[in-house]
């Protein structure tokens, strides 16, 4: 029952680990090991935050996206 529990939790602590190591022998962080994640791309399909393309947004929607700041990425992406 505890390995199940545990089980999501080694490759993060893993990882972490590794990184802490690392950092503390070269003075550097490794680079993100990009092979085994999975592309962020929203929520996926039936989630109830997901936005419609065919379903305009309502009046209150259209006020909070106006409030919201431009989205600007840091320098690098």
């Amino acid at each position: 029952m505890a390995a199940r529990l545990l089980r999501p939790l080694w490759r993060p602590l893993w990882e972490g680990l590794v990184a802490f190591g690392t950092l503390h022998v070269t003075g550097q962080m490794p680079p993100p090991d990009r092979s085994t994640r999975r592309a962020l791309t929203g929520p996926p399909p039936g989630h109830p935050e997901r936005v419609r393309a065919d379903v305009p947004l309502t009046a209150e929607e259209r006020g909070l996206a106006g409030r919201l700041p431009p989205l600007v990425w840091p320098e690098g992406r």
